[in-house]
C-alpha cells in the first residue's frame, strides 16, 4: 500500500511534468514553423538543399551503393531508397529528378543532399545551399531511371573454339600433349 506522502508526490509530479503525448503533438507545429510540410509519399516538401563535393565519388552510401558525382542521386532522411523524387529550384524554376540512395543530411533545415550534377542540373553549384521545393514522383514517363522488363527465361550465349576438339580435353588429347612435351624438350637442350 502506498504511504500518503509518495501519493501527494506522484500526484505533483503528474502535474509539473506532463506526459510526452503532450508534447509530440507540438512537434508538427515546428516543423510547419520552418517551412516544412509534413513528411511522406505525395507530399511536398520545401526547405533547404546541399551538394556532394566531388571528392566524395567512390563512397558507400547507406543503401551500399557508391556514389558517384556525375549521377542523380540523393540523401534523404524518410524516403525509402529507390525512391525518385523532383527537385525544384524555385529561384530559377529548373527542376531535376533524383534517386534517393543515401540518409542524411543530419543538419537543421536541412531536407536533401544531392549528388554534384543533380546540383548544377538547378544551378545551385554557386550558391552551395540553395532552397528547393522536393515532389514525389509518381509516374515512369519523365524519369531518367526505367525499369527493366523481365523474362520468364534466362538466355544464354554459348561458343565454341574450333581450334581443340571440344570432345576431349586438351591434356587428355595424346596428339597435344605429345607436341606440347616434344617442345619443351627441345627448348631445353638448346
Amino acid at each position: 500500500m502506498l504511504h500518503p506522502a509518495n501519493i501527494l508526490l506522484l500526484a505533483l509530479s503528474l502535474i509539473l511534468f506532463p506526459a510526452k503525448g503532450r508534447q509530440k503533438s507540438s512537434a508538427p507545429q515546428q516543423k510547419k514553423a520552418a517551412g516544412q510540410k509534413a513528411t511522406g509519399h505525395g507530399k511536398q516538401q520545401k526547405g533547404m538543399a546541399t551538394f556532394y563535393s566531388k571528392r566524395s565519388t567512390g563512397a558507400r552510401t547507406a543503401s551500399g551503393a557508391r556514389l558517384h558525382h556525375d549521377s542523380l542521386v540523393c540523401a534523404h532522411r524518410t524516403h525509402p531508397f529507390g525512391t525518385r523524387l523532383k527537385v525544384t529550384n524555385p529561384r530559377n524554376g529548373k527542376s531535376v529528378i533524383v534517386k534517393v540512395i543515401d540518409r542524411g543530411p543530419f543538419r537543421r533545415g536541412g531536407i536533401i543532399d544531392l549528388s554534384w550534377r543533380a546540383a548544377k542540373e538547378i544551378d545551385m553549384i554557386n550558391q552551395g545551399v540553395a532552397m528547393v521545393i522536393v515532389n514525389v514522383v509518381k509516374d515512369e514517363i519523365h524519369s531518367p531511371y526505367k525499369l527493366r522488363e523481365q523474362k520468364d527465361s534466362i538466355e544464354f550465349d554459348i561458343e565454341t573454339n574450333d581450334f581443340y576438339d571440344s570432345t576431349v580435353p586438351v591434356w587428355q588429347n595424346s596428339n597435344i600433349s605429345k607436341a606440347i612435351f616434344k617442345r619443351g624438350q627441345t627448348q631445353h637442350k638448346q
